[in-house]
């Protein structure tokens, strides 16, 4: 019975892997993981780690803000003010600037955990892109490159069908 192990040494000595498109590479143990694949890893982590302590800030802020109090008339005197409060203009009131911060607050956490979701999907791309290259040193043969839509006729990819019959 003939070994993965050995099909693969056979591929290397006969130049069969690059015969078929691919170029051959050393053949690596299952589970490898390159030093680039490790360093991607970790820096996935800690950008996954960062995007949920900002999601959390920014949860956080938006349970702060209190739409009901967006509005508000002093309805005291100048030396002891004493306001109302409403989530609609209210005739004589003013913005109120306690909201005006938690709203400027909100906006400011939602851009970063923008920021931070971005980060961490481009660190995802790359760590894939890093064990998808091991997984290939793995197998010994990395996919010959792709013809680009054209099938094995040669009649691109319709397949040498004509167009619509009049």
């Amino acid at each position: 019975m003939i070994k993965l192990k050995d099909l693969l040494n056979i591929k290397e000595a006969s130049g069969l892997g690059s015969a078929l498109g691919g170029k051959v590479n050393p053949v690596r143990k299952a589970g490898y993981k390159s030093a680039g694949a490790t360093s991607a890893q970790s820096d996935y982590k800690l950008k996954k780690a960062d995007y949920g302590a900002k999601s959390a800030q920014y949860d956080t802020a938006l349970a702060a803000k209190d739409d009901s109090k967006r509005y508000r008339k002093n309805i005291g005197t100048v030396r002891r003010p004493a306001y109302t409060y409403s989530g609609s203009p209210i005739k004589g009131g003013e913005t109120n600037p306690d909201w005006t911060t938690q709203s400027a607050d909100v906006m400011t956490r939602g851009s970063q955990k923008a920021a931070s979701r971005t980060a961490r999907d481009s660190a995802e791309t790359s760590r894939d892109a890093y064990i998808e290259k091991d997984r290939l040193a793995t197998v010994g043969v990395t996919p010959p490159a792709s013809s680009g839509g054209m099938k094995a006729s040669g009649k691109g990819s319709r397949g040498g069908k004509k167009g619509k019959k009049k």
